[in-house]
């Protein structure tokens, strides 16, 4: 099996298992028994609970900035922050572990990777205000 699709299985299960269970209590063999895995395999693709969090993370994160920016490609303010609204409201329903998820600490993340995190989260929320701003301006508000 390619890498990549591999990996996009191994966040799969790793998203279910820490949203299941939530940092503290992921163990990676339950990792690998949800990706169907060897933990030796599980381990060539990922090196421990902090860096599997990370990659979940930034994956939902890198998912919702994508449907942002597609948001803004929608004619008028209010269009755009309706499509927004919808698509965030629909990932956060379609996938309420992946959501829960992003509610981890980053205490749990070493320095630079949770200060990538951070970074993707606020580039998130700095759009959410962005299509906030202009559907109250197109309003006259």
């Amino acid at each position: 099996m390619r890498r990549d699709l591999r990996l996009a299985e191994i966040l799969d299960a790793g998203a279910a298992v820490l949203g299941e269970h939530g940092f503290a209590a992921c163990r990676m063999r339950d990792v690998a028994a949800q990706a169907g895995l060897s933990p030796a395999t599980l381990y060539r693709y990922v090196q421990g609970r902090e860096e599997l969090l990370y990659l979940v993370q930034e994956r939902i994160l890198e998912r919702a900035l994508r449907s942002a920016e597609a948001a803004f490609a929608r004619r008028g303010a209010l269009a755009q922050f309706r499509t927004f609204v919808t698509d965030h409201i629909r990932r956060v329903a379609a996938f309420p572990a992946e959501a829960r998820l992003l509610e981890e600490g980053e205490e749990h993340l070493p320095h630079a990777l949770a200060k990538r995190i951070r970074a993707k989260r606020e580039a998130y929320e700095d759009l959410a205000c962005d299509f906030v701003e202009g559907a109250a301006g197109s309003r006259g508000g």
